[in-house]
């Protein structure tokens, strides 16, 4: 059976299961994998990413060729909102290189506070920036601040993460400046 064929059957554990088993450490399956989460429908795009998900929580060396990719994607708003929730997702557990780090924080940041964006990709967005802000907590200052600015208007979903992580940074043991 075929990748593709397999991404557009019905999303289930056992299927995504399936996927992750299928496309194992063959980087060619991952990078075909890939290509049908870039340029696939929707749907196709969704159940990629939890496959992506997985694979990348046992190897995150699989991302390193794409991390560029991915942060144009979830910077540009004309990209259906699935593909950038999935992205900010990504980097909420995987493994965010250096080089990318000061765009994603910057990028997230931004679409944390954008009262027009989806729930999910504010709420990641705040996760990936709190776990960037853990290696630079000069960061956290602006990072409170963003999260006081969305509290008041937010969804129970949004207030519940930004009260986790401001608690979290509360914290935390480096000293901030205000």
């Amino acid at each position: 059976m075929k990748l593709f064929e397999l991404l557009n059957n019905q999303k289930t554990d056992e299927r995504i299961a399936q996927i992750v088993q299928f496309v194992g450490t063959d980087n060619d399956l991952f990078q075909e994998l890939m290509t049908l989460f870039f340029e696939g429908s929707n749907r196709i795009s969704h159940t990629a990413s939890w496959v992506i998900l997985q694979l990348v929580e046992e190897n995150p060396k699989l991302l390193d060729s794409y991390h560029q990719k991915l942060v144009k994607l979830l910077e540009d708003k004309s990209n259906p909102d699935g593909v950038r929730r999935n992205i900010a997702r990504f980097y909420q557990t995987c493994v965010i290189p250096n080089s990318i780090e000061g765009k994603l924080y910057d990028i997230c940041i931004a679409l944390s506070i954008n009262p027009t964006e989806p729930i999910a990709i504010k709420a990641y967005s705040m996760s990936v920036c709190e776990r960037i802000g853990n290696c630079y907590p000069e960061l956290f200052p602006e990072l409170e601040s963003a999260i006081q600015i969305i509290l008041p208007h937010a969804s129970a979903g949004v207030k519940n993460r930004g009260q986790k992580i401001l608690s979290r940074i509360k914290k935390s043991p480096v000293k901030r400046g205000f």
